[in-house]
């Protein structure tokens, strides 16, 4: 009698797969201790049962109530997302506690309704699913499986990290080298996805179909895990950027040979420091100028080492021999849009 009680007793939990749960009018299958896309659609709900101690997988091919436990019992199915590192505690993202219940004259059924907690499967990871039943003679029956969520690769983006938001444009100025330009890779849902091919990293400004300024295989670092990329020590040069005044707002695009990286922000392009200067020499038509005549207007262009027009607002300080300012301010004028001086 004690041989055949033990054999009827609860000895192991077991989840059920897609062809037996649709034979009870249910949806459930997982891959359990199988790989997943984020943003996978999960099934309405995952099926467990008890088997008893006298069940082997190869007792049949079907559910069969003799190797189902129908005790009321409860189960409880705990859901915990498992941190990278060792150190860190597994955080818990659901719990659920069911009775059994019964479908399709099969009784003993714990049914665990997913649906409502799909939005796990959009962050990556790994999730470990824990059921564990106390049985009426005391002990615990547990059940451990787990399911690793990959990052969508097909909604792969590249963003810039240099401030709290990727809308923030990046600062450049023409002929300054850019120090670091930190950009990780992230999917559609926000999952950080590790860089493991670097080479051929080219970075582009343009302003609609027009290309302003171009930089070939650039120099980058990774960090320790590969999920930042470090772009360093580039410089940009045109000649164009007169038709980006006078906001010199622009697009900065990062990509790779293959196109697999590719990222695109708003940044800020302004010119180099003044570096030529050409006169207006209209005024000095007339071989001679009377002293005490009035020059109205005497116009200098500036501009920077790749022939841009300076930016307005930009300080020189203008010396002159012979001549003095009737305004009265000082040696230093500000470049005007409308005059470049």
């Amino acid at each position: 009698m004690l041989k055949k009680r033990k054999e009827k007793a609860p000895a192991w939990i077991e989840l059920i797969r897609n062809s037996e749960v649709d034979t009870l009018g249910l949806g459930g299958d997982l891959p359990y201790e199988g790989d997943v896309m984020a943003g996978y659609q999960p099934p309405h709900e995952i099926v467990a049962v008890l088997r008893p101690g006298n069940y082997t997988p190869s007792s049949t091919g079907h559910l069969e109530q003799k190797y189902i436990v129908k005790d009321e019992l409860e189960m409880v199915m705990e859901v915990k997302h498992l941190a990278r590192s060792k150190d860190c505690p597994a955080k818990l993202v659901d719990r659920k506690v069911k009775k059994t219940s019964l479908h399709n004259d099969i009784h003993g059924l714990y049914v665990f309704p997913l649906r409502e907690a799909s939005w796990i499967f959009k962050k990556s990871g790994v999730y470990q699913f824990n059921f564990s039943v106390s049985c009426r003679d005391t002990s615990i029956i547990q059940k451990q499986t787990t399911i690793t969520v990959c990052p969508d690769l097909n909604s792969r983006r590249c963003l810039f990290t240099g401030s709290s938001t990727n809308s923030d444009p990046v600062n450049i100025r023409l002929g300054c080298p850019v120090i670091c330009l930190a950009v990780k890779s992230v999917d559609q849902y926000g999952n950080e996805i590790p860089f493991l091919d670097t080479s051929g990293i080219t970075i582009t400004i343009f302003d609609g179909d027009d290309v302003l300024a171009h930089v070939d295989d650039v120099e980058v670092e990774l960090s320790s895990d590969s999920l930042a990329m470090n772009v360093k020590d580039f410089v940009f040069k045109t000649s164009k950027l007169d038709i980006l005044r006078p906001k010199y707002e622009a697009k900065l695009k990062l990509s790779s040979l293959d196109n697999k990286l590719s990222g695109i922000w708003p940044c800020k392009v302004k010119p180099g420091l003044p570096s030529t200067i050409i006169m207006d020499m209209s005024v000095f038509l007339e071989e001679n100028l009377t002293p005490g005549r009035v020059i109205d207007n005497f116009l200098l262009e500036v501009f920077d080492q790749f022939s841009n027009h300076v930016e307005e607002g930009t300080e020189l300080n203008i010396h002159v021999d012979g001549l003095c300012f009737l305004d009265k301010k000082s040696s230093v004028q500000k470049v005007s849009l409308s005059h470049n001086v």
